[in-house]
């Protein structure tokens, strides 16, 4: 693809590397399409994922940042409030954490992400009926297989079986 000019070619390899585990060659080539104005958003939120999985959550919380200085408010790409959601949950930043998976929730209901993240937030601080009432809104309200499947994974993590199996 790249060879014939494909601007998405450095997209798609980095998705690719990054599903094989190889976060070095996926950072690489997310980082060629920073360069493409149409492709410069989504390959930062994808950089910020990787360094993110790479546990380098300053590094992570800047590129994100940097998508919001480049962005609209309410046009920022889908996942990115989530992300940011992530980087303060594993950053003991609770407050922070919560507003951005709500915001992500308002922007984009459809999306899981951002309320497995809230639900996982929630039963950290020990918030067990948030956490299930997030869980049981997301198969309320989005009701694909996909947020049933996040539902039971969730609910088995928080060890709640009876729940799991009845969802």
């Amino acid at each position: 693809a790249r060879d014939r000019g494909d601007a998405m070619a450095a997209d798609l390899l980095a998705r690719a590397w990054l599903v094989k585990g190889d976060l070095s060659n996926a950072e690489r080539e997310a980082r060629k399409g920073t360069t493409d104005p149409r492709l410069r958003r989504r390959s930062l939120l994808l950089i910020a994922q990787i360094q993110a999985r790479s546990q380098r959550f300053r590094e992570a919380l800047d590129t994100v940042e940097t998508i919001f200085g480049e962005s609209k408010a309410d046009d920022v790409p889908i996942g990115t409030h989530s992300l940011r959601g992530n980087i303060f949950l594993e950053t003991n930043r609770s407050a922070d954490a919560e507003r951005e998976f709500q915001e992500e929730i308002r922007l984009h209901p459809e999306q899981n992400e951002a309320r497995v993240g809230l639900a996982l937030l929630y039963a950290s601080l020990n918030r067990m009926g948030d956490a299930k009432r997030t869980i049981a809104e997301m198969v309320a309200k989005v009701g694909t297989a996909d947020a049933y499947a996040r539902a039971v994974r969730a609910l088995t993590f928080f060890q709640d079986r009876a729940a799991a199996e009845s969802v």
